[in-house]
Formats: structure tokens, sequence, C-alpha cells
């Protein structure tokens, strides 16, 4: 919006928000924000940060380094308030990446400026990315605690949907497993 109004540079965001939103002007932009804030709605328009970033966009590359540093922030609260880092701050431990903005598409990975200003925060981190869905690690933890108490139908029930689940993330890799 600044760029709209003088306050900023020009940038390729708004026109390529308006066509993925299917809107005319910026204040119809205005109108969508306004209509609702849930980050879920916003979060959904990262990937035209991300491609308008890779087209060496400055507002959106200062965007998407504003959501590095406020990311390496809220991991640096966590790790400080859990004492993950230990006494000389060079403890190892997991540092585990999920989300949607961590998702690489469209050649702009928010995961490498990541990854380094939590190194240089914690030498100990030990940055990794699942290969599986995390409600998938969820499940399976569930599963590895409390499946004893559960009916046979209840085990075989979330086993054919875990399975689901499973062959779904393995056929975005062309793989899949049985499912007899």
């Amino acid at each position: 919006m600044r760029a709209e109004d003088g306050r900023g540079p020009k940038t390729s965001l708004t026109g390529a928000i308006l066509k993925k939103l299917n809107l005319s002007t910026s204040e119809d932009l205005i109108g969508w924000v306004y209509e609702d804030t849930s980050w879920a709605r916003v979060s959904a328009l990262v990937p035209v940060v991300k491609a308008c970033a890779q087209d060496n966009d400055i507002v959106a590359i200062e965007l998407l380094e504003g959501a590095v540093s406020e990311l390496a922030n809220s991991v640096q609260a966590v790790v400080r308030t859990l004492n993950l880092h230990g006494r000389d701050g060079r403890k190892a431990f997991p540092f585990v990446m999920v989300g949607g903005v961590l998702d690489y598409e469209n050649g702009w990975d928010i995961r490498k400026p990541l990854i380094k200003k939590v190194l240089e925060l914690f030498p100990g981190a030990q940055p990794t990315v699942p290969k599986l869905e995390p409600a998938l690690g969820s499940a399976m933890l569930a599963w590895s605690r409390y499946s004893d108490r559960l009916t046979k139908d209840a085990q075989q029930s979330i086993e054919r949907g875990a399975l689901q689940v499973v062959n779904g993330v393995l056929s975005r890799e062309n793989t899949s497993l049985p499912t007899g």
C-alpha cells in the first residue's frame, strides 16, 4: 500500500496479489484484508510474495527478510525459555522447521537465512526438516503411547487412516506403500 500512496518504492507485489485474489484495485485489497484477518488467510499469499522476491522485488524481499527476523526472534524466545541451549549457549538441540512459510517454493528459500540467524544465536542448533507431515508424527507418538488401550476396531481404523496419510505424502514423491 505504501507504493500506492507514494510512501514506498514501486512493487510488483500489489498487482500479483490483486491477480491472485481476483481483485481490481488497492481499495478492494484493503477490504479483503479487513474482511477476515486470520493468519491462515493472509499466509496463503506467501507464495505470491516469494515469487515476487524471486523476481528481485525489493518490497517482497524486505517482507521475507522481516519474516526471517521474526521467526528467529520466536525461536530465540522458545530456546531461552526452555533453556535448550544450555549454560554456555552451545548445547546441541534439534531445531525442527515446519510450517507453510518454510516450504521451499518459487526459488526463495526462507529456511537458509533462518538457519543462518539461528546458528549465529545458538551454534548447537541442529536444523532439520521432517520428511512426513507434523500431524503424522504426533499421531505416531500417540499411537506408541496409547494403542494398547484401543479396541481392535479402533486400532484398524487408525492404521487405515495413517496409511492413507502416508500414501498421500509419498504420492507427492511418486512412491507408495502397499495397502493390503
